[in-house]
C-alpha cells in the first residue's frame, strides 16, 4: 500500500499539444480514486505514466514518497488490469492467478493460500480449475483482477476493466471490486469514461478535460458543487440543465425562466444550472418555488421515476416527475424550480460563481 502523487506532470506526443498538461494530484494511501473523462482527455495516459509504460516530459511522479520517473515498471510495486482480460488461454484460472507469484519464487503453499483467499473475495473459488474459454466474461475479468491482486501490490491500476461486460455483469463486478478494495486496503487508481461507474466506485473522482485536471473531489461534492460547467455537464445522468440568463441585481431571467438568486453575483451574463430533480412537479416549497411552463417532447419511464424532456422558452430541459402523474408528449405542464439546487456559472469563463 502506498500513496501516489503527480507534481506538475506533463506528457506530450506532439509539440503543439499535451496529452497530460501540468497535472498535480495527490492520492492517499489506500484510497480508491477514479480518473474520468471522455476519450482523449488523458486519463489512460496518466495511468500509463504511473505504471512506467510512458515517460513524463516534465514533472515528478511519486509512489509511497519515492520518485519513480526513472524506475522501470517491474520495480514500481504496481499491478495493472487492462480492458481486455489478457489471460493465458492454455492455463487454468488458478495458474493464471498464480503465474506472477511463481515467477517470483514464492513457495507453493503460500501461493495456494493467497490464490484461495483472493478467489474467495471475488467469488470464483469454484472456477479455479477451468480454463478461460470455459469461463463467462465476468468470471474472466475477476480472474484478471485476482491475478493482479494476489501479488499484493502497493498500487493497483485498472484501465476500463468493465467496459467489455454487459450491464448485469458490470454491476456484479463493481460490487466485487468494492469488496476487494475494502478487504485488501490497496490504493486503487481506476480509469473509466462512465461517470455512473465512477460515482458508484470512487472515494474521490478526478475529472479530466484535454489533459487538464478540472476538479478532484468526493462524488457527492462533484455532483453538488461542480467547479465549472464542464464538470456540471459530465457528472450526473441525465445532465444538468443549463440555461443562458441575464442577471440584473439578484434577478436572473432567460428562456421563459425568471427567478431571484440568493445574492447578487456581480455579472450580467451567466448560465443558470439545475439538475432534473430540481425541475419537478413536486417542489419542496410550492409557495416560493418559481414556476415554468414546459412543452413536453418526450417522456422516459423508469418505474420509480419519470424523466420528461421538453422546451421551456427556447431551452431544451429535462425534468423529473412522479411516475403516476399523467404526462404525454405534446402536453404543456407546469413545473417548479427548487431553489436549493441552483448553480450559476460565468458565461465567459464557465467557472462556478454561485
Amino acid at each position: 500500500m502506498a500513496s501516489v502523487s503527480f507534481e506538475h506532470v506533463t506528457k506530450r506526443y506532439r509539440p503543439s499539444s499535451a496529452a497530460v498538461n501540468d497535472l498535480s494530484l495527490e492520492i492517499r494511501d489506500g484510497e480508491f480514486v477514479v480518473l474520468v473523462g471522455p476519450s482523449g482527455c488523458g486519463k489512460t495516459t496518466t495511468l500509463r505514466l504511473l505504471a512506467g509504460l510512458e515517460q513524463a516530459d516534465e514533472g515528478v511522479i511519486r509512489i509511497g514518497g519515492r520518485v519513480v520517473n526513472d524506475v522501470p515498471p517491474r520495480d514500481r510495486d504496481i499491478a495493472m488490469v487492462f480492458q481486455t482480460y489478457a489471460l493465458y488461454p492454455h492455463m487454468s484460472a488458478f495458474d493464471n492467478m498464480a503465474f506472477g507469484l511463481k515467477m517470483r519464487g514464492v513457495p507453493a503453499d503460500e501461493i495456494r493460500n493467497k490464490v484461495a483467499a483472493v478467489a474467495g473475495m471475488l467469488g470464483i473459488s469454484e472456477c479455479l480449475q477451468r480454463r478461460p474459454r470455459e469461463l463467462s466474461g465476468g468470471e474472466r475479468q475477476r480472474v484478471a483482477l485476482g491475478r493482479a491482486s494476489v501479488r499484493e501490490p502497493a498500487v493497483l491500476l485498472l484501465d476500463e476493466p468493465l467496459s467489455n461486460l454487459d450491464a448485469s455483469l458490470r454491476h456484479e463486478t463493481r460490487v466485487n471490486l468494492q469488496r476487494l478494495h475494502r478487504q485488501l486496503g490497496t490504493t486503487f487508481v481506476y480509469v473509466t469514461h462512465d461517470q455512473v461507474e465512477a460515482m458508484t466506485l470512487a472515494d474521490r473522482i478526478a475529472v479530466l478535460k484535454e489533459g487538464v485536471l478540472q476538479q478532484c473531489a468526493a462524488p457527492i461534492d462533484l455532483y453538488d458543487r461542480p467547479a465549472n460547467m464542464y464538470v456540471a455537464r459530465f457528472i450526473g445522468s441525465p445532465r444538468m440543465n443549463l440555461v443562458p440568463v441575464t442577471v440584473d441585481g439578484v434577478t436572473a431571467s432567460g428562456s421563459g425562466i425568471r427567478l431571484d438568486l440568493p445574492r447578487a453575483p456581480g455579472i450580467a451574463n451567466a448560465v443558470l444550472g439545475f439538475r432534473p430533480e430540481d425541475l419537478t412537479d413536486r417542489p419542496l416549497d410550492p409557495d416560493t418555488a418559481p414556476r415554468v411552463r414546459m412543452q413536453v417532447d418526450l417522456t422516459v419511464e423508469l418505474g420509480a421515476e419519470r424523466y420528461v424532456y421538453g422546451k421551456v422558452g427556447g431551452a431544451d430541459l429535462v425534468a423529473r416527475t412522479h411516475p403516476h402523474v399523467p404526462v404525454r408528449p405534446g402536453d404543456a405542464v407546469t413545473l417548479f424550480v427548487n431553489r436549493r439546487g441552483l448553480h450559476l456559472f460565468d458565461a465567459a469563463t464557465e467557472r462556478t460563481i454561485l
